[in-house]
């Protein structure tokens, strides 16, 4: 025990909390409705703690948004930036150039 001082006085101190833990007893009255209630959600506690773990939960968004942002990225590379703007970067004339909003064409806009 001389190793531990406070835990060698908490024991020595044990006798005269007797009266005190005497007294527990009827307090314990009041704890019984939310004892009872957490007893009750014992099986609910044990499903979410059956959950798998909420640091992959992330990835479930992560990884289908990346697969995504791929196939977006190699359907443009593949087909539609490469067909489209390709003439133009190769020096071709304005006939082919794309218009984003013809429908805008002639209005007087700031």
């Amino acid at each position: 025990m001389d190793s531990f001082p406070l835990s060698a006085q908490l024991l020595a101190s044990f006798p005269q909390l007797v009266p005190v833990f005497s007294q527990v007893g009827p307090g314990l009255a009041d704890y019984k409705p939310l004892v009872d209630t957490m007893q009750a959600n014992v099986s609910n506690y044990q499903q979410v703690d059956s959950l798998p773990n909420f640091r992959l939960f992330t990835w479930f968004f992560e990884v289908p948004g990346i697969l995504i942002a791929v196939l977006a990225l190699l359907g443009l590379a593949l087909v539609g930036v490469s067909d489209r703007f390709l003439p133009l970067l190769e020096g071709g004339d304005d006939s082919q150039r794309i218009e984003p909003f013809p429908e805008l064409r002639g209005l007087d806009l700031p």
